[in-house]
Formats: structure tokens, sequence, C-alpha cells
């Protein structure tokens, strides 16, 4: 059961930060975070660990990611 103080995560990448969680990158492609991380890895999509920090994901690369992915 989700906890109702967590938050929301968004579908649409125009509406998305600079830098999305894996989470957030993982559900807008509709995909498990598994194969985000296998992504970031292979270097399909480029990513940040900031000091101390999670992943984080650059929204315009994911977005150029699947975009070029559907053609």
């Amino acid at each position: 059961m989700a906890n109702s103080d967590s938050p929301k995560l968004t579908l649409d990448l125009d509406e998305a930060p600079r830098w999305i969680t894996t989470a957030e990158a993982a559900q807008i492609a509709r995909v498990t975070v598994r194969t985000v991380r296998r992504w970031i890895s292979v270097g399909y999509i480029r990513a940040s660990k900031p000091a101390g920090g999670r992943v984080l994901i650059d929204r315009d690369s994911l977005r150029a990611f699947i975009e070029d992915s559907a053609a």
C-alpha cells in the first residue's frame, strides 16, 4: 500500500525537472528500474551521482533515447 506522503511521480517528460530519479525514469519509459540502470551502465542515457546522493538521470538524455528507440 502506497504511503500518502510519498512523492507523486510524473509521467510527463515536459513537466519533469532537469534531473530525475531512476524510479521516475522507469515510470516515464514504462520499464523497470533495473532496465533504466542497465541503460545507464551501457551509456544509452546520461546520469549523475552527486556526492552522497542517489543516481539522477538527465531528462533530455532520456527523452532523446526514447525518441531514438521509437524511430
